[in-house]
């Protein structure tokens, strides 16, 4: 039997991360994307509650990414007319 959260939980702690993104008024840098790669890691090995504030940060760094790559992508057409 595995211990732990079930995956649900993890799945909507990871879209109320998405979410929060949501209300931040200015986009944090690009760099603080790179927690992602720590936070994925964090969400799958530690315990309990912690799993989730691992899914909810990696849910803002994956966000936060691909709204960084939209803007960027966006602003790029706008310099080309």
């Amino acid at each position: 039997m595995r211990s732990g959260l079930p995956l649900r939980s993890g799945v909507l702690a990871f879209l109320a991360g998405i979410l929060a993104l949501q209300w931040f008024q200015v986009l944090p840098a690009i760099e603080w994307s790179i927690l992602l790669l720590f936070a994925l890691p964090l969400a799958v090995l530690l315990p309990g509650h912690w799993r989730l504030a691992g899914w909810l940060l990696a849910g803002i760094c994956w966000a936060l990414l691909q709204a960084q790559l939209i803007l960027d992508r966006s602003l790029q057409i706008g310099r080309a007319h």
